[in-house]
């Protein structure tokens, strides 16, 4: 195994409730605090700042140099990271890459957002996620509808039924009403009858195949980044950054069936097959494991058939075969031999804007600490994250371990 060069050492995380008022500035910051004080750090000595593209609450440009004044600190190393809502996963690997060549010591990611609905004005929606003005917006079509047209694809390709896709809402969901923090925790499991007798929304989805989105209300999340010669004297717990990779493929869904020749030639006039494939395959021969050795999983599921894509193109199971995977038990609660979405995912959990994947970070780093605020994952060692932005348009893949996953050595 490749040695790993940076850990995580803190995690910290916020929760806006109904009727509080708190920008995301103000969410970040308290996010950030709780993170430096779970690594035994002072802002003075952080080094490196990351964040995510601009919160959607909060309308100023540059967020990483807003948050830089607020907290009084001046980074050698500072950026958004604007590959939709994928950038926040990149993140740990640049953290990585600068501790690993010296050039910082202590690098904070952070992520926040607040009082959002995107979702209640379908133009709004459309125009967060596509600006092809010859396609796309004169059909004015919202975010589900775009998403729509990959899950309807996926259908025609490989034969997927309603009640196979179910599986994936209903099993986040028994992780979900164990999680303090899920939006969906208070309104107990679900079944497979009621995820395709649920509403729908926009073919073929139905209410209960789509992301709880805007929930919670506002959050804020932050994760410390070191070297590893650091990370050992700050905790006795830390999360090693063992492997990751990247592809942005496009901004616009109908742009990405146009043939090219640039590699992998695999991505190119397909919409079910997303750049996560890729970036997967260079996180795992980085960290020199399979994806049979990952024990706790999180992979974007805006919508249960997405959630199936990056599955597949996580590699824990062949190209259309997720719905077998799943109907298998392979991730049923308490017995599957995957732990997916233990916090509920975007399914059950929520999405809070495009830094949802802060949340499947801190929650895959506590996994592998032995204190998620959930139900725990017994002997976990590998995590893997592999989060979307955009329609399927970028990717990210991180894998982390922990001693017992011999990231130290």
């Amino acid at each position: 195994m490749t040695r790993a060069r940076a850990a995580i050492v803190g995690c910290g995380d916020i929760f806006m409730g109904k009727g509080e008022n708190k920008t995301p500035a103000q969410l970040a910051v308290e996010a950030t605090r709780r993170a430096l004080d779970n690594a035994k750090l002072s802002k003075d000595e952080i080094d490196g700042l990351f964040t995510s593209r601009p919160p959607q609450g909060d309308h100023r440009a540059q967020m990483n140099v807003v948050l830089a004044q607020t907290m009084k600190i001046a980074p050698k190393f500072s950026s958004e990271l604007t590959i939709h809502g994928a950038g926040i996963v990149s993140a740990l690997g640049y953290a990585s890459l600068l501790v690993s060549a010296g050039l910082a010591e202590n690098i904070l990611i952070v992520n926040a957002e607040a009082a959002l609905d995107p979702m209640g004005d379908r133009r709004t929606g459309n125009a967060l996620m596509e600006t092809n003005v010859w396609f796309d917006v004169p059909y004015r079509p919202f975010t589900p509808a775009l998403y729509a047209l990959i899950a309807n694809r996926y259908i025609h390709e490989y034969g997927v039924k309603p009640e196979q896709a179910a599986v994936l809402p209903v099993q986040n969901r028994k992780w979900a009403v164990r999680h303090p923090y899920a939006s969906m925790k208070d309104k107990g499991e679900i079944t497979v009858d009621d995820v395709v007798n649920s509403r729908t929304i926009v073919s073929p989805f139905h209410l209960l195949d789509c992301a709880v989105f805007g929930r919670p209300v506002g959050r804020g999340g932050a994760i410390v980044v070191t070297s590893m010669e650091r990370a050992t004297k700050l905790t006795d717990r830390p999360v090693y950054i063992l492997g990751f990779g990247e592809r942005a493929v496009h901004d616009n869904l109908t742009d990405r069936l146009g043939e090219s020749n640039s590699p992998p030639k695999e991505l190119w006039s397909t919409i079910t097959t997303s750049g996560g494939a890729f970036a997967s395959r260079d996180a795992y021969r980085m960290a020199g494991i399979k994806s049979d050795d990952i024990d706790v999983a999180h992979v974007s599921d805006q919508f249960s058939y997405i959630g199936m894509i990056n599955l597949e193109d996580a590699g824990f199971c062949p190209k259309g075969k997720a719905a077998k995977y799943l109907e298998e038990g392979n991730i049923d609660f308490g017995s599957g031999r995957l732990a997916l979405n233990t916090n509920g995912g975007f399914l059950s959990f929520g999405q809070t804007g495009a830094g949802g994947c802060t949340d499947f970070i801190i929650e895959t780093a506590r996994q592998l600490r032995g204190d998620a605020p959930g139900q725990q994952v017994k002997d976990a060692r590998y995590g893997l994250i592999l989060g979307h932005g955009g329609v399927m348009s970028c990717s990210s893949c991180c894998i982390l371990g922990n001693d017992s996953a011999g990231g130290a050595s």
